[in-house]
């Protein structure tokens, strides 16, 4: 998907979502991996340069050594935080497929 697209589709979702005033003119989007951060220090750098929503894109949204970026968990956060989330699996997440190997 060309990003253009995906930035089109982007804010259909979000304003969709509740994640969006309807009446956004323009949106810049910013990627950022949690690493090992703390809660804390994760929406601190989101509030540091204006996030209002964040999009996972994660195909399971949980992680076994930072519990506090589980879906629930980061969910509470970013709400308590007045940043929107938005959980974006089903079109962009890791997708698995099976394919049919054809023998001739």
């Amino acid at each position: 998907m060309k990003s253009t697209n995906f930035k089109n589709w982007a804010t259909q979702t979000l304003l969709r979502a509740g994640g969006l005033n309807s009446n956004i003119e323009a949106m810049e989007l910013f990627t950022i991996g949690h690493s090992n951060l703390s809660i804390e220090a994760f929406v601190l750098l989101l509030q540091k340069h204006g996030i209002t929503a964040v999009a996972d894109v994660r195909s399971h949204p949980f992680s076994r050594y930072l519990p506090h970026f589980n879906k629930s968990e980061i969910t509470a956060s970013l709400s308590s935080a007045g940043i929107q989330y938005v959980f974006f699996r089903q079109r962009v997440g890791r997708q698995t497929r099976r394919f049919k190997l054809l023998r001739y």
